[in-house]
């Protein structure tokens, strides 16, 4: 197996247990955010009135600002993943070359 086939294969399984971490944690809130916002609603109206409403619409308007943020840091991500390869795949190459010395006992005493 070459250094960049390595490398490429270690910067898949990393990306893949983030993706699998960030479908755990999306997945607890799909399911609890409706019951707690619907339950934070009521409360709030019977302690402020029915001015808190418009306090409670902040977060919708809000929304289309975090879809840019998220375009965003996943375009970011997307860049980084060659540059994360590229590293590895040096790093990889040092370690084999350190290797190599210490196997053929190369280095001075």
């Amino acid at each position: 197996m070459s250094d960049k086939n390595a490398a490429k294969i270690v910067n898949l399984i990393s990306s893949d247990c983030h993706t699998i971490y960030e479908v755990v944690v999306s997945t607890q809130v799909a399911i609890g955010g409706p019951i707690i916002l619907t339950l934070g609603a009521i409360y709030i109206c019977y302690e402020l009135g029915f001015i808190s409403l418009v306090g409670m619409a902040v977060f919708p308007a809000s929304y289309p600002i975090q879809w840019l943020l998220a375009k965003a840091s996943a375009n970011m991500r997307k860049k980084s993943i060659n540059v994360r390869d590229t590293r590895i795949m040096y790093l990889t190459q040092a370690l084999h070359s350190l290797k190599f010395l210490k196997m053929f006992a190369w280095e001075k005493h």
